[in-house]
């Protein structure tokens, strides 16, 4: 094995370590996002939960008055309860997106044996690309899973808050 066979390894080695930081610099961008939505929805979620007694709601006599007025007695619990529901989902979501995940790092004790460090620089950067490259797609694939969670909880807390005004207008 020659080492101008891998004369290109240095710069290749140079993107797959420029790209592995990339998915730790994201991984803190979803850390951060989530750390700002979670307290908010969790907020949310409990003014919803304390706005209307849920027991209260589903006890109230039903309205005949006209078709409007019997339409918006009984489909008001179930938007309210729908609304809640929905709050809930998108805490889930979010819960899960913030729970600690696997990240793969690369850790230079791995490589500080004497035959390995011995080796042509060519070859060596050649050999860490592979590792770069695996822990790339491993983080990668964390992170895409964390930002899908983080998308669901989300449109749950819009969907829950497009419930909940509605709710409101069909209280009053």
């Amino acid at each position: 094995m020659e080492s101008e066979d891998y004369e290109s390894s240095e710069i290749l080695l140079e993107i797959a370590k420029a790209e592995y930081q990339n998915e730790f610099s994201r991984t803190s961008v979803i850390d951060t996002k989530v750390g700002i939505t979670l307290p908010i929805i969790v907020t949310y979620f409990f003014l919803v939960l304390q706005f209307e007694s849920v027991k209260n709601i589903f006890s109230k006599q039903i309205d005949t008055r006209n078709a409007v007025a019997l339409l918006c007695s009984v489909c008001s619990p179930f938007i309210y309860f729908a609304a809640i529901v929905c709050a809930g989902a998108a805490l889930v979501f979010l819960f899960r997106a913030i729970i600690t995940q696997s990240y793969q790092k690369i850790d230079p004790r791995w490589f500080n044996e004497k035959d390995i460090m011995s080796r042509p620089r060519n070859v060596f950067s050649a050999v860490m690309v592979t590792y770069f490259i695996q822990a790339i797609e491993h983080n990668s694939d964390t992170n895409n899973a964390r930002i899908i969670l983080y998308k669901r909880g989300l449109v749950f807390a819009i969907i829950s808050l497009g419930f909940f005004v509605l709710y409101i207008f069909m209280a009053k």
